[in-house]
């Protein structure tokens, strides 16, 4: 997907791209097996500072936030929601992920059918349109907050493939 790409995504879409989001992820991983150890060759640092590893743990993580708000929003009045919902910039992880890619993956995997499961519970259109108070000032809507959980799967996607790239280039010599 390309920036904002998710902006106009239905409901019905988004499950589409939530649900091949594992696999897609996986096949970036499978794409490098053969060099020394996956596990390793996922923990190297990229360009940027951060292992393809930490990016897939910090997609997790971030689908965790936007499910549990998404869940507020339908499901209770007067919701006031986690500022990093509404402000990417206060999204910040300092677990460290999984030792091993695989289990990384797995956790992506749960939290993205947790998320697409708390979707396919949202019935009507009006529950897409419901809003919610972000702390710190603002507000979001359900349809917003599934459509970020889309572009975070997306960016995180495209992120791992670019530290990948670039810390395989790094041990081809």
């Amino acid at each position: 997907m390309t920036p904002n790409a998710s902006e106009h995504l239905s409901p019905r879409d988004a499950v589409v791209a939530l649900r091949s989001f594992p696999r897609r992820y996986r096949e970036v991983f499978a794409s490098i097996e053969g060099d020394d150890s996956l596990d390793a060759v996922a923990a190297r640092l990229g360009p940027d500072g951060q292992s393809a590893a930490e990016v897939v743990s910090d997609v997790t993580r971030t689908w965790a936030l936007l499910t549990e708000a998404l869940r507020q929003i339908v499901f209770t009045e007067d919701a006031v929601l986690h500022p990093a919902v509404g402000d990417a910039r206060q999204r910040s992880w300092e677990a460290t992920p999984p030792d091993r890619i695989d289990d990384t993956l797995v956790l992506l995997g749960h939290e993205a059918e947790a998320l697409v499961d708390l979707v396919q519970r949202v019935t009507t259109s009006q529950d897409w349109s419901r809003e919610a108070s972000v702390a710190g000032g603002g507000t979001v809507t359900a349809v917003a907050v599934l459509r970020d959980a889309v572009q975070v799967g997306a960016d995180g996607l495209g992120q791992t493939e670019r530290i990948l790239r670039a810390v395989r280039g790094s041990t081809d010599s």
